[in-house]
């Protein structure tokens, strides 16, 4: 939970966290724009085709771009949040990992840009499509080349902030938690398990989602699986909040609980995947991938950061408040009579 008074400090800390969320902020509201009016093309060109039967696979296939386009600008509204927490929490494994997935952004705009070409030489040459019956899709070609050359320019401009913006937060690192190695190598496991569960609010509830709006809820179809997704969905959330008051309270039994709930959803994934494997739509099968792939790095995650429990962590790990004040007094206390303690500020 962000405090605002510590999220106006922390984001106006200097010109390098105050251009990095302003370029965070001002590169997903451009990219939901653009990606709203290519999703918009994509309806109306497959307006134009519905009620062609020569024309079925084409339409099925538009029908699907536009949920890949309403989930990539889900994408961008999570991004965008994802690097105003990095900024507060100074997160530094968090802004290298965003580096990551902006230039990851910049190549789906490539993605799209072929597949957008493929469809209007399809169509082109198709004998049931009379002139001007792809412009539509023209149209969105034309947005989509603009994108990818903005998301291009944007990924670069991330990646000189990123590495600035990452060695400030390890200078503040390094003032909150000193010269202990042990301790630093614990802090950055632990760094990597929250930014983790962050990732997994998309990866795995976004696509779980998706999967009983898209294969559920539209086939007017629930048998028992569907409905043990339904379950495991709407815990999806609550389980990845009490990950993070697991790790922060050090409690053995949360943490236990939140590895089992894991593995259910690694075997609902698999379940998913399997489904799925002969649909062909390879985009959604990469998805699913992603949130299988993630969820084992959570639970080997969470595996490493229950071992660390009790070995000197704790006070670096909480959330604010008074209990987190009282633990870290305490743990100067029981370090006063030591040659190499240090001397760690105050949040």
């Amino acid at each position: 939970m962000w405090n605002q008074q510590k999220a106006i400090q922390r984001i106006s800390q200097s010109r390098i966290t105050i251009s990095y969320v302003t370029t965070a902020i001002v590169q997903g509201m451009i990219t939901i724009t653009l990606e709203a009016i290519i999703a918009h093309e994509n309806i109306l060109q497959a307006q134009v085709m519905r009620g062609n039967p020569a024309l079925e696979r084409a339409l099925e296939r538009l029908t699907r771009i536009k949920y890949e386009n309403m989930a990539f600008i889900g994408f961008q509204v999570w991004t965008m949040a994802m690097a105003l927490d990095a900024t507060i929490q100074q997160n530094a494994a968090e802004v290298c990992v965003l580096a990551n997935l902006y230039v990851l952004c910049a190549i789906f705009g490539g993605l799209q840009i072929m597949d957008s070409q493929r469809w209007i030489n399809v169509l082109k040459y198709s004998t049931m499509v009379g002139g001007g019956g792809t412009e539509p899709l023209h149209r969105a070609l034309t947005v989509e080349i603009v994108l990818t050359v903005l998301l291009g320019l944007f990924s670069l401009t991330f990646g000189v902030l990123s590495f600035k913006i990452s060695r400030e937060f390890g200078w503040m690192i390094y003032k909150k938690i000193g010269a202990d190695q042990a301790v630093k190598q614990m802090y950055t496991i632990f760094q990597y398990f929250v930014l983790c569960l962050k990732i997994d609010v998309f990866v795995e509830f976004l696509v779980s989602c998706f999967y009983l709006i898209q294969f559920v809820i539209n086939s007017g179809h629930m048998d028992w699986h569907s409905w043990v997704f339904l379950f495991v969905t709407v815990l999806m959330l609550p389980m990845l909040y009490l990950a993070r008051l697991a790790v922060s309270r050090e409690s053995v039994v949360q943490m236990i609980i939140f590895i089992i709930f894991q593995f259910v959803v690694l075997f609902e994934f698999v379940l998913v995947l399997i489904q799925t494997l002969s649909d062909g739509w390879y985009i959604w099968i990469c998805f699913v991938t992603l949130g299988i792939l993630f969820a084992l790095v959570t639970c080997i995650l969470a595996v490493i950061c229950m071992r660390n429990f009790s070995r000197g962590l704790y006070p670096y790990v909480q959330r604010g408040g008074n209990d987190k004040n009282t633990n870290q007094d305490q743990f100067h206390l029981n370090k006063k009579d030591s040659i190499t303690s240090w001397h760690i500020d105050e949040e």
